[in-house]
């Protein structure tokens, strides 16, 4: 209750009445019993500042109904009702603790994330709770108050993209898909038209919607594509992704293949990652290890120089498919290349730290794969290459015999503590080391 309001309801005497009277003003309005009583129930089962002194006008009314059994034993069933109402008035009080509740939602930015994050943490504690149904409500009710619950929190905080994701999960999970799909929408249209996991849970919703899909949800779908691609900032590789995977499940490898060849051709959004992704779906989907080798190719001749991921992701095919000597082939060329352009650039006295990274991450991923699925000679000769080659570039390049290195540890081959721990890593497994990056404490914190 607002703090206006409760302070006028407690300078006033005028709801204090008697039985008898409250009974002669009951008669003489001709008060409909079982609606009065049923609003009465309802006020006292809610949680707010005054269920006390609401609870004392409720057990008023009955009792002054002449009928003593029947009010002790309405009061009795009823009681749990307001007992619950009562605890969960205390445990709001605790969650909206701090919180604004005149905050008018503003788009997120460097300068307020902290500020809109304290708000949508508040609120989600409040919808969390709101969820367990801690007034035990039936069905409809609790329903109604917990989407009354989002409507109020997307005041404050209408630019969070979880606020409207939890918010249609709530309305899914009622049965409203209806609802669902029109929060989604209004929440992109009014608000985060940039947001990408919304607009494509939008475009799955419709896809999806139902078993088999209806020709006209399709249509819905392939129009939120068709515009995602056309609004989002660009390059945005995982929309085109996601859109070819649609094309693919519901149009089959025709569609698929005609549609990146076209995007190939023309997409802003077509990146390297695109080309890595068809040539998966190429092998895992339709089981053609060519295709897919193909597509690498056609990948790694428009992005291979600039783009050492996707020369990375084909020798992961190659070794997926049990071809070790093609994953050789192809590290073997990439390091060559990138060695070639340092060494060009050594002798020029410029420095690219793209190409560097580059020689590292390559170098580093050859040296794994002869380590843990090739043999001691293949390491071995790994490193003859290695070595040799530089030796031969720097000829080519006609530097002198007295000067040639013997080997290429300035290009920036993994030769620091750092890199040999990366020539040791498998998937997400690193070997521990004793360095003081990894013993320092995290920052905020002190050492023990």
């Amino acid at each position: 209750m607002k703090p206006l309001f409760k302070k006028r309801l407690e300078g006033t005497r005028a709801a204090d009445i008697g039985d008898d009277e409250l009974l002669r003003v009951g008669e003489a309005l001709s008060i409909d019993v079982p609606f009065l009583r049923a609003v009465f129930q309802r006020a006292a089962s809610a949680a707010h500042s005054a269920l006390d002194k609401l609870w004392i006008g409720y057990e008023q009314f009955e009792k002054s109904l002449g009928n003593p059994p029947m009010a002790q034993k309405i009061l009795a069933e009823h009681m749990p009702r307001y007992v619950r109402g009562k605890s969960a008035y205390k445990e709001l009080q605790a969650f909206f603790s701090g919180l604004d509740h005149t905050a008018i939602a503003v788009p997120i930015s460097p300068r307020n994330v902290k500020q809109q994050a304290k708000l949508m943490a508040k609120w989600n504690g409040v919808l969390q709770y709101e969820r367990t149904n801690p007034l035990k409500l039936g069905l409809k009710d609790f329903q109604a108050r917990v989407t009354l619950a989002y409507q109020q929190a997307s005041l404050g905080c209408a630019y969070h993209a979880e606020l409207w994701h939890d918010f249609a999960d709530w309305l899914d999970l009622a049965g409203q898909r209806e609802e669902a799909g029109a929060c989604l929408r209004r929440a992109i249209e009014r608000f985060l038209p940039n947001d990408l996991t919304l607009r494509l849970l939008s475009a799955h919703r419709c896809e999806l919607g139902s078993v088999p899909p209806a020709p006209a949800s399709l249509e819905a779908a392939d129009v939120i594509y068709e515009k995602l691609l056309d609004d989002m900032p660009k390059p945005c590789p995982l929309a085109l992704i996601n859109y070819l995977a649609f094309l693919r499940r519901q149009r089959g490898a025709g569609e698929f293949r005609a549609a990146f060849l076209e995007a190939a051709e023309s997409s802003a959004h077509c990146t390297w990652e695109v080309y890595s992704f068809v040539a998966q779906t190429e092998y895992h989907v339709f089981g053609s290890a060519e295709a897919a080798a193909k597509v690498f190719r056609l990948g790694l001749e428009r992005y291979g120089e600039r783009e050492p991921s996707l020369l990375a992701a084909y020798v992961n095919f190659l070794v997926g498919s049990n071809d070790l000597k093609g994953a050789r082939s192809e590290l073997c060329q990439g390091v060559l290349d990138r060695l070639r352009d340092s060494v060009r650039d050594k002798l020029a006295s410029r420095s690219d730290p793209r190409n560097k990274e580059s020689l590292a991450f390559l170098w580093q991923k050859w040296v794994r794969m002869e380590r843990y699925f090739g043999d001691a000679a293949s390491i071995q000769r790994c490193a003859a290459f290695r070595d040799e080659e530089f030796r031969n570039l720097q000829r080519d390049q006609e530097v002198e015999e007295d000067l040639i290195a013997a080997t290429p540890s300035a290009p920036g081959f993994g030769l620091s503590a750092c890199e040999v721990t990366e020539c040791f890593r498998f998937e997400h497994l690193l070997p521990q080391t004793t360095r003081v990056a990894t013993l320092a404490p995290a920052p905020g914190t002190s050492a023990a």
